[in-house]
């Protein structure tokens, strides 16, 4: 069957591309490739795909597939080339986008307040409260552009023997690098930041004289599947490694129960025990527990508390003595580090795990007031409840430390209620979901170590 191929880079193109992308250009080099989308009768047929040359089905049968839930696309994988397309988003996206809208929201009204000022003819305003207002902007601006390549950016990937190409498209505007790779070429993994004290990484190529980065917000998994993929394809299978540091606190790939629990009756809970029953009726349970447990977690959330309230103090009293009211505004925006300070140490102290065992599903919420993350897990899926590793520290390769904390496992995927509360926690949580899941009948998996 004919196939569509670049003539400059000799990639291979996609059917749809003038519908997906809005131009007849390649996505790899950026050739112009219009004539081979001209409509002509009877190209429909002579172009379709079949379902025997679909993406997936290229893919050699030893060849590794992305991960369970990427929406990493390998357009194509064989011994001359391997494409792929990287879709926007990440698991950062959200964040990054709450925070650029918080931080720019405050940042107008703020603005709205100093101009106000300065229009409605009041004492002049000092000329450093503008020049500290637009280096705010400056901040919040580059928050807000990173949300929209985080969430919009397209990534198209193209590795042969010889080059990597790497297009990034945004709103129709492409960036296109290429690399010329030697025999000694290899991916790697290299922190770009530490984020709580936590590296957090990039895949990056090293070629003739330059090398070229990317990935930095796909998942760790993700990038450790590039990094092999690409050793194995410029080096053979038995390259297929990752190289470059890993010394970050993460969660197990495969989260596995090491350790069995017995079942735990809630009137059974001990005495002092900081998990609390919420809600025990005919049909389920619900119970909670502190977010965050420990003595280092509180300590943290007296330090956040005080911090904020002597920040919001000063800014307050400097606003307070301030001899007109637009002279109270910057004191007034320099007490917003503080709040973060305070809201920092609400969460550290009133955040709560709540997790409810019913005829339908399991479901967790971990929230700090009427702000959490929930999710659910369907009872007929759950196969096994007990203590296993859910978070690990590696140093060159080496598990450091390891944290032990209560799971539920599916057929696909591991849950963790507990991480940072201790053994005892994770077991009274465990004991309790253990007793609500046998009591409707669920039949669990024997796991030894009790």
């Amino acid at each position: 069957m004919p196939a569509r191929i670049c003539p400059t880079c000799r990639a291979d193109l996609e059917d749809d591309l003038v519908a997906s992308t809005g131009s007849a250009v390649c996505p790899f080099c950026g050739a112009d490739v219009s004539a081979m989308y001209a409509e002509t009768p009877g190209t429909d047929a002579e172009w379709s795909l079949d379902s025997s040359t679909t993406a997936d089905n290229r893919i050699g049968a030893l060849d590794e597939r992305p991960p369970r839930d990427s929406k990493i696309e390998v357009v194509e994988s064989s011994s001359e080339r391997f494409v792929v397309v990287v879709p926007p988003g990440g698991k950062s996206a959200a964040g990054i986008g709450c925070f650029a809208v918080a931080w720019n929201g405050f940042m107008t009204v703020f603005t709205s307040f100093l101009v106000a000022a300065t229009v409605g003819g009041q004492d002049d305003v000092p000329v450093f409260a503008y020049l500290l207002v637009g280096l705010f902007w400056i901040i919040g601006l580059g928050f807000a552009y990173a949300w929209v390549r985080a969430s919009y950016m397209k990534t198209f990937l193209l590795l042969e023997r010889d080059r990597l190409a790497v297009q990034r498209v945004l709103f129709g505007t492409k960036w296109v690098r290429k690399t010329k790779l030697t025999a000694e070429s290899r991916a790697r993994l290299e922190s770009s930041y530490s984020e709580n004290d936590n590296p957090v990484y990039h895949v990056q190529v090293d070629g003739d004289g330059r090398s070229e980065s990317f990935g930095l917000r796909l998942g760790d998994d993700e990038k450790e599947w590039f990094v092999r993929r690409i050793n194995g394809f410029l080096h053979g299978p038995e390259e297929a490694v990752v190289h470059g540091g890993r010394q970050a606190l993460r969660r197990v790939e495969k989260q596995e129960i090491t350790h069995g629990v017995e079942p735990l009756a809630p009137f059974s809970l001990p005495t002092g025990s900081v998990v609390r029953i919420d809600d025990r009726f005919v049909d389920g349970l619900r119970f909670s527990l502190p977010l965050l447990h420990g003595g280092m977690f509180s300590g943290c959330s007296w330090g956040c508390g005080g911090v904020g309230l002597v920040w919001v103090t000063f800014c307050s009293l400097v606003a307070f003595v301030a001899a007109d009211w637009p002279s109270r505004l910057v004191p007034v925006f320099m007490a917003f580090p503080g709040t973060l300070f305070l809201l920092a140490s609400l969460a550290f102290r009133w955040g709560r795990i709540q997790v409810t065992v019913d005829g339908e599903a399991l479901r967790a919420r971990w929230h700090s007031g009427p702000v959490g993350w929930s999710k659910s897990l369907p009872v007929e899926s759950i196969r096994a409840v007990g203590l296993g590793e859910v978070m690990v520290t590696k140093s060159n390769g080496r598990t450091t430390n390891s944290v032990v904390g209560c799971l539920v496992k599916t057929e696909n995927e591991s849950l963790p209620l507990t991480v940072n509360h201790g053994e005892e926690i994770a077991r009274e949580v465990a004991g309790l979901v253990r007793y609500e899941l046998e009591r409707r009948r669920v039949v669990l998996e024997e796991v030894g170590g009790v």
